[in-house]
């Protein structure tokens, strides 16, 4: 079983520390969710491990650190102003391999990825010219066409309406028993988190609050010191915990 070590990982900025040293081990099995308030540093943690920005400490996925072109890493609230179609966006996936021509061993493996995430209609479809929804779908899409070894995803869900929500995360988690993919991602919706990610990282203040199996990190006392809300939980029909926050603390 894979897992990801984070020793003492931290991020500098000039005098500030804006991530103290996080230092946890998640096994991979199932999706890692991120989760914290606004300014909690889940994107600072996320593009350390990427490899985006300079920062202190160690990490590992398994007995190593994964090159950057095993990394797949989408940022939050990316968009493509390009006249590419979605069916080119999705080929430059894989750029460092086709060069320049595209076999159609290529394009089909890139029709299959589209179909996954329901958009293959849109295929040849300008992508400056799509929602932000579509959008993120098709660098979903894209991400997930490069095949990496480590998928780092930030708010992948941020742009789409409940029903997509739900649909890709679905297809994130299917992907990730299928290939043996490790993938870690930010979420704001507790509930979302507690459904599709096994284990979790709750950050807040740039502090690695709580890690581990995400049933016993979204307890009532870490979500109270760390979103300032009293939440009340229920059980969903599939099992899983509901977090409902009621009020200001």
């Amino acid at each position: 079983m894979t897992v990801l070590t984070l020793r003492n990982l931290a991020v500098q900025r000039g005098r500030r520390q804006v991530l103290a040293p996080v230092d946890t081990v998640l096994t991979t099995a199932g999706m890692i969710g991120v989760i914290g308030p606004n300014g909690a540093g889940k994107s600072t943690l996320l593009q350390a491990i990427s490899g985006l920005l300079p920062h202190t400490g160690h990490w590992q996925l398994g007995d190593r650190t994964p090159a950057r072109e095993e990394i797949g890493f989408l940022p939050q609230a990316y968009a493509v102003k390009a006249s590419l179609t979605v069916e080119e966006c999705v080929l430059l996936g894989r750029r460092e391999v086709l060069g320049w021509r595209v076999p159609p061993g290529a394009r089909h493996a890139a029709g299959d990825v589209l179909a996954r995430c329901g958009i293959a209609h849109l295929a040849g479809e300008r992508m400056d010219r799509l929602s932000g929804g579509q959008q993120q779908l098709a660098l979903i899409a894209q991400r997930l066409y490069r095949a990496p070894r480590l998928l780092i995803l930030d708010e992948p869900t941020s742009a789409l309406d409940v029903g997509h929500q739900i649909e890709v995360l679905t297809l994130l988690a299917q992907h990730a028993t299928a290939t043996g993919t490790s993938i870690l991602l930010a979420l704001h919706d507790l509930t979302l988190a507690a459904r599709f990610c096994r284990s979790l990282i709750l950050l807040s203040d740039g502090r690695l609050r709580a890690a581990g199996m995400a049933g016993a990190v979204l307890s009532e006392p870490a979500i109270r010191a760390s979103y300032r809300v009293a939440p009340e939980f229920l059980t969903s029909r599939s099992g899983h915990k509901v977090v409902v926050p009621h009020r200001l603390i």
